[in-house]
């Protein structure tokens, strides 16, 4: 019978062996037993009683009965299936100090997941590594984190085994989860940021785990929502303010103790406690990133002694990620790269910003991983603004290595061969003026503008602000370069939404660059196209429509190089003229530009051809809608549409995306709720993935998708997806913008459907408000009318409430709107005079149904010529005066 001493021998061997494959667990054990028969006799006994315990048996009960018998206790007695009031279930795990076991207690009744110290283990550093882990949980209340429920001690056989109890995690390991569900690299990055998140709170307690690897991390199916993460076993951790003799985790051969192939060089060469501080759960939490990216560890450490293990921890470098897996090229291998350096003082300073790292990757947005270099942060900037008009963007991506840069706005015209001497002459003075551009916003701009030079909340549209103040001291001797880096910046502006910094930037453009040979060529109309949005955008139609006429002529004088330029000025010009209402004129010039182009999709077509090809259908089934246009052609050509652009365009495309909420939209008023919602949905997603959270088009998708879910009777949903909408498009731009009225309508729309009269009338003021500061002297039909819908709104709401709602509308949401005093006072206001004198002839025609509406409208046009010559449209702000008055007389 073996004796206490003995006991412990066995027991330790074998605990060392478990850890151990078929072949190296033989090897181990006839080293450690060496001559020794009856050790030798007594571990493979252990071992062979392990190995035959069937997977659902109560293991507990077999492996403490049997311990008991090597310990001194009587073959045949009761096998020990209790540890204090905890009834011993299988077995869940085992470690180096200890096997955890699933159990359950009674009173109060609790299924837990139990830990056993081995008595083998029991010394005293053993026995304070235990006590902290139980430390280390206690200060740890996080639904991330197991949960501590109590600690105690038990005695089998005469010896004192310390436990506790804690939170039975139903999931499986992080890895596994991840290639049952197929998660996407992007899924993936998501969860492993979920784990810096724990990680973090652990640190911020005060504890470092030390031993983070895919076993100790599980993941459970969600009943519904993210999937639920949790970290486990916090044997090895330490607490940051415990002395650094109560830390020492290193065994008796002088090896850390831990996961090789998921700790930091410093935790494997057993340095100091000092020397391990959080910086090492970051290196396993990159290591874990790594395996879960490309199914592969950082190092291949299988059948390794663990001085062979360590060895090659502490000698080899990882391959990159890249190498791995091409898709994981980039970013991803970057930031994971950065998390496993060597070197504490390189890797990231904390799992915080790890994890902030993976989620920048997922939102295609600058990581802090490096240094920015101009070249990379304008790609991070133009994979979150692919709706850079044009090629623009192609200017300023200047790839590493390239000489030159590819044309800034018309990327064909650098593709054709140059024959005679002076076409050759352009061609290299067209290469210069790239090499200049280039230069310009990539070396000098961006190139000085990395984050640690300008801090860390350095924007992209900064860098771009000074790029446009420095043109002109920069190239003050060259008109034609000046006006070629404006283009380049305009078209930067507008991709992001900043429609007067572009209007501003391309008239300049405009101007520089007429007089020289560009004004014949195709680049010329493009600007001019440019130019054309960017006006209609900041409400100065009439000069938009003069620049998209002028971009036509010069095309159609060009020929066969300028058709696709006047193909998209004569799609712009289209929209121009619907937006204007001039459906009459919209509607043939539509019909005619599909006529012209193909119509289908074929390997030749490119994407800016299949961009305007779609556009053209879109504008003519919005114009047919419009106009009150019925039958199926609306239908068919927005059918059409998205048949084109699902087979011409990529994903997240702006075109693409059109066809989604167009389509959308056109079923929902259909009543084919159904089909409208997954089109909606899937429009929104992909714009809010696409752009920042503020774009115009995620406001635009938001409306279709308020659209959809109210025609499907979900109101609630279609309320909130309006209000988002409104208080986006309000925060872009003014309150007389086309977007916030059309935001505004629809939300007026969804709140009546949803029987809310408070919220229609609260929703009309904002529409309202934007009809009286657009509309001129031939719209007064639609301000009166909609001036009598709101009054009916408020009486529908409550009669009693019409006098002082519409009293403080005047006085309040127009008279003091931010648009009319940011100029000072109501007389210095450039929209004064508009409002003032709409507001008159809506007042007029409530004449009866308001007290004193006649006579408040006097006093309204009376304070709109007090502001006429500051008006910004003086000339039809006048001819609207005198209409006014003209009903007042």
């Amino acid at each position: 019978m073996a004796d206490r001493e003995r006991y412990q021998q066995v027991s330790a061997i074998f605990s060392e062996a478990c850890e151990l494959r078929a072949e190296a667990r033989e090897q181990l054990v006839r080293e450690r037993c060496g001559h020794d028969a009856e050790l030798l006799s007594l571990v493979k006994a252990m071992l062979d009683a392990d190995e035959r315990t069937p997977p659902d048996a109560t293991v507990g009960a077999v492996r403490l009965s049997f311990e008991s018998v090597l310990a001194g206790g009587e073959t045949g007695s009761a096998p020990a299936t209790r540890c204090g009031p905890y009834t011993l279930g299988r077995l869940l795990g085992r470690g180096g100090m200890g096997e955890v076991y699933e159990a359950t207690r009674e009173d109060p009744s609790r299924h837990v997941a139990l830990k056993i110290m081995h008595a083998a283990r029991s010394s005293p550093a053993s026995l304070r590594r235990f006590r902290r882990e139980v430390a280390s949980l206690a200060r740890l209340s996080h639904p991330g984190i197991s949960q501590l429920y109590e600690a105690g001690t038990f005695e089998p056989a005469g010896f004192s085994l310390p436990y506790f109890a804690m939170e039975l995690v139903r999931g499986e390991p992080i890895t596994s989860f991840a290639k049952r569900r197929g998660l996407t690299v992007q899924e993936r990055l998501e969860l492993i940021a979920r784990v810096c998140d724990i990680v973090q709170f652990a640190h911020q307690q005060g504890v470092i785990h030390r031993d983070l690897k895919p076993s100790n991390i599980l993941v459970s199916e969600p009943a519904a929502g993210k999937p639920e993460v949790k970290i486990l076993d916090f044997g090895i951790a330490r607490l940051l303010d415990e002395s650094e003799s109560d830390a020492t985790l290193v065994t008796e051969q002088g090896l850390a103790i831990g996961t090789p192939g998921f700790m930091a060089p410093e935790q494997v060469r057993a340095a100091g406690p000092g020397a391990v501080d959080t910086r090492a759960d970051v290196y396993s939490l990159g290591a874990l990133a790594y395996v879960l990216l490309s199914g592969q560890p950082p190092l291949d450490l299988e059948g390794l002694s663990t001085f062979d293990a360590v060895k090659r921890v502490l000698e080899e470098d990882p391959l990159p990620l890249s190498s791995r897996d091409p898709r994981l090229r980039g970013d991803i291998s970057l930031v994971v790269a950065t998390a496993m350096r060597r070197e504490p003082d390189r890797r990231y300073a904390s799992a915080a910003e790890f994890g902030l790292d993976l989620r920048r990757i997922t939102r295609h947005e600058p990581v802090q991983a490096r240094e920015p270099s101009a070249a990379y942060l304008l790609s991070r900037f133009a994979r979150r603004h692919r709706v850079l008009v044009a090629a623009a963007t192609a200017a300023v991506l200047a790839l590493a290595g390239f000489a030159t840069v590819v044309a800034v706005l018309y990327r064909r015209e650098q593709a054709q061969r140059l024959l005679t001497q002076g076409q050759r002459e352009r061609a290299d003075a067209e290469v210069r003026i790239q090499k200049e551009i280039s230069k310009f916003l990539v070396g000098d701009t961006f190139g000085a503008a990395a984050p640690s030079r300008k801090g860390p909340s350095l924007r992209v549209v900064d860098v771009i602000d000074e790029a446009a103040l420095a043109v002109d001291q920069r190239f003050a001797d060259d008109p034609a370069l000046r006006g070629k880096v404006r283009a380049t910046i305009a078209n930067l502006y507008f991709g992001m939404g900043r429609y007067e910094q572009a209007e501003s930037a391309v008239t300049r453009a405009v101007a520089e660059l007429r007089g020289t040979d560009v004004e014949g060529e195709a680049y010329f109309a493009e600007l001019l196209r440019l130019q054309a949005l960017a006006l209609g955008r900041v409400n100065r139609p009439d000069e938009a429509l003069a620049a998209y006429r002028e971009a036509i002529a010069i095309a159609d004088r060009i020929g066969p190089a300028g058709k696709t330029a006047g193909f998209s000025a004569m799609a712009g010009l289209a929209e121009l003229l619907q937006v204007r209402g001039q459906h009459a004129e919209a509607q043939p010039l539509l019909r005619d530009l599909i006529a012209l182009m193909p119509q289908e999709v074929t390997a030749q077509t490119d994407t800016d051809l299949a961009t305007i090809m779609v556009g053209a259908r879109l504008s003519l089934a919005a114009s047919l809608s419009a106009s009150g246009a019925t039958g199926d052609e609306r239908l068919s050509l927005l059918e059409s549409a998205s048949t084109l652009a699902r087979a011409g365009l990529p994903q997240g495309h702006p075109g693409r995306l059109a066809t989604l909420g167009s389509l959308a939209s056109a079923y929902a008023s259909m009543g084919r709720a159904d089909d409208a919602m997954p089109l909606a949905l899937e429009m929104l997603r992909s714009l809010e993935s696409t752009f920042p959270a503020d774009h115009p088009s995620v406001g635009m998708g938001l409306l279709s998708a308020a659209t959809a879910h109210s025609a499907a009777g979900r109101h609630r949903e279609a309320c909130d997806f309006a209000a988002r909408s409104l208080s986006l498009f309000q925060s872009r731009f003014d309150a007389g913008n086309f977007n916030v009225e059309r935001a505004a309508g629809v939300a007026v729309s969804v709140h009546r459907a949803a029987g809310d009269r408070e919220g229609v009338v609260r929703y009309y003021k904002p529409f309202l408000l934007a009809r009286l500061f657009a509309a001129t002297e031939g719209e007064g039909e639609g301000v009166i009318r909609r001036m009598g819908d709101f009054a009916d709104a408020i009486n529908a709401w409550d009669p009693s409430a019409l006098e002082a709602t519409f009293t403080q509308f005047i006085e309040e949401d127009c008279m003091r709107s931010p648009l009319v005093l940011r100029s000072g006072s109501f007389e210095q206001s450039g929209k004064g005079a508009r409002l003032a004198a709409n507001l008159a002839r809506g007042l007029f025609h409530l004449d009866g149904r308001l007290l004193d509406a006649k006579s408040r409208a006097r006093t309204l046009l009376d304070r709109a010529k007090a502001s006429l010559p500051a008006s910004e449209n003086r000339d039809e702000d006048e001819k609207l005066l005198r209409s006014a008055e003209s009903l007042l007389r």
